[in-house]
């Protein structure tokens, strides 16, 4: 009798993939904070700011959709994300195993910025 076929176990790449997806909404969240709060102050030149994080903006918003449609390919589908004292919580099924991605707020804080500056081209060597 043959035994039957299991789907590929979950790879740390599809780790990864979950971790960036929940560390782009984190920063599309931040983003539209910041950019709200610079509406309501007064500065000499606010619509360079506000344009500046705008296009930050979108292009993680491109990001993020990028990994969701990498998400989808490798099967994986995330059913809920919850905000701990400590981090966040990602609960997801990957092609059919359930898992759980536990990322602290100083991970997510490290890559989040890591990406910011990477998206609006600065580079982090020269700081």
């Amino acid at each position: 009798m043959r035994e039957p076929l299991l789907p590929p176990a979950p790879t740390e790449e599809d780790d990864l993939l979950v971790r960036s997806y929940v560390v782009h909404g984190i920063m599309l969240k931040m983003l539209r904070r910041d950019i709200d709060t610079l509406h309501t102050l007064s500065l000499k030149m606010p619509t360079l700011y506000i344009r500046s994080l705008g296009l930050i903006e979108k292009e993680t918003s491109r990001n993020l959709w990028s990994v969701r449609q990498k998400l989808r390919v490798h099967g994986i589908r995330i059913s809920e994300e919850t905000r701990k004292s400590g981090g966040i919580e990602a609960v997801f099924m990957c092609r059919g195993y359930n898992r759980t991605l536990w990322l602290s707020w100083e991970l997510i804080q490290k890559e989040a910025m890591n990406r910011l500056y990477r998206y609006s081209g600065s580079n982090l060597a020269a700081y």
